[in-house]
């Protein structure tokens, strides 16, 4: 497992953390992404979101994830 963290810049605020997570790191798909979501294992600030949670500036993101080759 492979953990991820990333935290959101200014000129990213207001996307949908599906797509910020994708640009972030394009070895993950936004259907991996959507999954990881519904299985609770992306969170923001310390809590689980939905996949149509909107980052903001300052948001620290959280991914448990295997990156897959």
């Amino acid at each position: 497992m492979e953990i991820l963290n990333y935290q959101v810049s200014d000129g990213q605020s207001g996307i949908r953390i599906d797509r910020y997570l994708s640009e972030m790191n394009e070895e993950l798909s936004r259907s991996y992404i959507q999954k990881l979501l519904k299985e609770q294992k992306i969170t923001v600030n310390g809590s689980a979101v939905k996949a149509n949670y909107k980052v903001q500036e300052g948001d620290e993101t959280v991914s448990y994830t295997h990156l897959r080759a």
